[in-house]
């Protein structure tokens, strides 16, 4: 991931903003419960068929899968 959008994610979905984390180290609780969908568009540099077969689409990855 580029650290620009990296650093976007860091300052932008924090506990506080996006979610609240218990001090107790309970469930994490969500904060944006106005939000029922989100779109994400971004370009790889590369044709679809490569950036599937190959490189096993990192940017789904990152966004959809990471902790």
């Amino acid at each position: 991931m580029p650290a620009i959008l990296k650093g976007y994610f860091d300052r932008v979905w924090r506990p506080g903003v996006a979610y609240e984390l218990p001090a107790d180290g309970g469930v994490i609780k969500p904060a944006l419960l106005n939000i029922r969908r989100m779109g994400v568009v971004t370009t790889c540099g590369s044709p679809w068929w490569y950036t599937e077969l190959y490189m096993q689409n990192p940017g789904r990855k990152v966004l959809c899968h990471s902790p």
